[in-house]
């Protein structure tokens, strides 16, 4: 029976894209201006080889949409958005996680590898 996914299934559904190769564009188009969050259970992806390298501002886009959808509500989010920001940095440069360190400065994450 169809029914519409709650918040917390979308951000777990958004959480994937990270892991689905060549259907990293297509599924970030279709998850954007949807409102979601990073949700409870974010935990920063261990992202694939070539991830990065292919689609690094695809994601970087989604991940500073999901950001802006969201609260720091407690170290735990902090902390796992800073690393998330340092992996993508590690490949992206500064230049490549400067709409996600915008959308943390915007939502008031603050702490560690964000503060530029």
């Amino acid at each position: 029976m169809p029914r519409r996914l709650n918040v917390e299934e979308l951000s777990c559904w958004a959480d994937t894209v990270s892991y689905l190769g060549d259907g990293i564009p297509e599924a970030t188009e279709m998850l954007r201006n949807r409102g979601i969050g990073l949700g409870d259970r974010f935990i920063r992806p261990d992202f694939p080889e070539g991830a990065l390298t292919l689609y690094g501002p695809v994601l970087a886009s989604h991940f500073a949409e999901r950001i802006r959808n969201s609260s720091p509500g407690d170290y735990f989010t902090v902390h796992q958005v800073n690393e998330l920001i340092d992996a993508m940095r590690n490949t992206l440069g500064d230049a490549g996680v400067q709409p996600l360190v915008h959308a943390v400065t915007t939502r008031g994450f603050i702490g560690g590898s964000t503060d530029q």
